[in-house]
Parts: structure tokens; C-alpha cells; sequence
């Protein structure tokens, strides 16, 4: 139904350039306890204390790469933006792609496959239409 990418965030101005995972492991990358991204960063190579500095949630990290304590931060492309505007902690720049992950609904085997075909149908209209486009857009 979608997309929502793991990406590595810096502050707006900062020189950091990341061309590959192995080149952020210079760098303390914020993430969050027990989060799919951290746990993907830790069985990469990533030492929880050293270059992965975890926090209890997504709204620290934004603090956090704002105050310099943290010099990226591993989030959701769309999650990031969302919450750095919304807690007003400064601009971010999305520097590098972890990982892409597509978002799927799930229904149970039983569901009618006539409303399945109606969900289709109305999410391909909305790719089309740019409906999903535009509501991306609300959270950059």
C-alpha cells in the first residue's frame, strides 16, 4: 500500500556524507529500543553504546541530532520528517537509505474478495490521482 524506508537523517548544514552503511558506523546514529531499524543496524555491525545510541523513543532522537548529541538518526522517511516538525526540533536531511520496506495491508482469509478488488482499485486511483503523493507530502 505504500512505502516507508529506513534512512539515515542529519541536520540541515551538516557535511556528513554516508555512501554505505559501513561509512555511518564513524558516526553515533540514534535509534530506539527494540525498533526493526536498530535491531537491523545491531546484526550489521552496529554497538549498542558506541555507534548506535538507543532511547526509549523516536521523539528523543529528534532532540537528540538536534542538540548534537547524536550525529544521525535511523528512522522512518516519512516518520522523521513528521516528528522533527511536529516537536519543531529543526531541519533534517535525509543522507542515506537503509533499507527499503513496502507496506502491505493483511486480511483475513475469509474477507470478501469483492471488497479486496474495491481496496485495490481505490489505492491504485489514489497512486494515480498523486491522493498518496499529496498525503506523503504532508509529513516532509
Amino acid at each position: 500500500i505504500g512505502e516507508s524506508n529506513w534512512v539515515l537523517f542529519k541536520k540541515k548544514g551538516s557535511e556528513i556524507k554516508i555512501n554505505s552503511l559501513e561509512d555511518a558506523k564513524k558516526y553515533k546514529i540514534g535509534g530506539y529500543n527494540d525498533d526493526a531499524t536498530a535491531e537491523y543496524l545491531k546484526k550489521n555491525g552496529f554497538i549498542s553504546g558506541k555507534s548506535l545510541i538507543l532511547a526509549n523513543n523516536e521523539v528523543q532522537n529528534a532532540f537528540k541530532l538536534e542538540a548534537g548529541r547524536i550525529d544521525l538518526w535511523a528512522t522512518g522517511t516519512l516518520l522523521g520528517p513528521y516528528i522533527s516538525k511536529s516537536e519543531k526540533t529543526g531541519n533534517i536531511v535525509e543522507v542515506f537509505t537503509i533499507k527499503k520496506s513496502d507496506l502491505y495491508a493483511a486480511f483475513n482469509k475469509r474477507t470478501d474478495d469483492s471488497l479486496i478488488k474495491k481496496l485495490n482499485d481505490l489505492l491504485n486511483h489514489m497512486n494515480k490521482d498523486k491522493t498518496i503523493e499529496k498525503i506523503n507530502k504532508k509529513y516532509k
